[in-house]
């Protein structure tokens, strides 16, 4: 399986995660096929994402109260485009958090 941990800076906004998220996910083509919890996660929220009606399976999961979020492709649900994907999803969202960049409420915006 892998895993990217998305580094999430102290102080983030995690009310505004889930909008950021849904949004570079949207940009980057890819539809929401599953918005849950997860019971291990008290609190969690997560996503399945996929790209049109291929294989391949991206799962997104935020954890508030841990300041975490991670980016999983577990191996049943990999295809030629998950793991580029989850990279390149990693990197749009440790830059748009990152405390340089400014607000994450104002990227929502574009």
């Amino acid at each position: 399986m892998l895993l990217r941990e998305i580094t999430l800076p102290l102080g983030t906004d995690h009310l505004l995660i889930g909008s950021l998220l849904e949004d570079i996910c949207r940009r980057e083509g890819l539809g929401v096929a599953l918005k849950t919890v997860l019971r291990e996660y008290p609190g969690s929220m997560h996503w399945h994402w996929k790209r049109g009606k291929e294989n391949g399976t991206l799962e997104v999961t935020h954890w508030p109260s841990e300041n975490r979020l991670w980016i999983s492709v577990h191996e049943n649900r990999a295809a030629p485009w998950t793991d580029s994907m989850a990279a390149r999803l990693a990197s749009r969202l440790e830059e748009r958090l990152s405390p340089r960049v400014g607000t994450i409420f104002a990227e929502c915006e574009e």
